[in-house]
């Protein structure tokens, strides 16, 4: 069975953006209900198959994959400074093209001698590297458990798996997850 014509529009405009809510308005939602249906639309199976297609077809059409992200993060987070820049700062001649797609910026000033002066500014490695963790999937799987000491909740600690103790000190009591 079809998407309606608004459903099939809102599929349409969300996968400009990725933004339900400005989706739903823009396929002629209410801006005043906007946001409560674009999350009532993407609960709805076939308006996420829908959504699953028009992406595929749009990564197909642009060449953008998950791969080729991974792929360009991947040289921004492992670039070695030195590989790029000599210990003057200046941009090294013949670098590896990989090696470039993690350059920033390259700010260059010329001297009154005639001469240049290079700087090279490479893209947030952290930042990479945290994009690429959570892309695939590092951070699932860790678990916050909750601990009660004295009446406060304690947040954040996570237990590792192959630990033991002989006796522990604190009873460690995790939430039944919900299926």
């Amino acid at each position: 069975m079809a998407l309606s014509a608004k459903r099939q529009a809102f599929c349409e405009e969300y996968v400009v953006d990725y933004n339900a809510t400005a989706a739903a308005i823009r396929a002629g939602y209410s801006p005043k209900t906007a946001d409560v249906q674009a999350a009532e639309l993407m609960k709805v199976e076939r308006v996420k198959a829908e959504i699953d297609r028009l992406k595929a077809e749009k990564s197909s059409r642009t060449g953008v994959t998950r791969e080729r992200i991974m792929e360009e993060l991947a040289k921004m987070a492992f670039v070695n400074h030195q590989d790029v820049a000599g210990k003057d700062g200046q941009l090294k001649k013949g670098i590896q093209r990989a090696d470039s797609a993690a350059i920033k910026k390259i700010r260059t000033r010329y001297l009154p001698d005639g001469s240049m002066e290079q700087e090279v500014e490479l893209y947030d490695k952290s930042k990479a590297l945290d994009i690429l963790n959570k892309m695939i999937g590092a951070y699932e799987g860790t678990k916050a458990n909750q601990i009660k000491l004295d009446g406060q909740a304690i947040r954040g600690l996570v237990i590792l798996p192959d630990v033991e103790a002989e006796e522990s000190p604190i009873e460690v009591v995790e939430d039944d997850e919900e299926d």
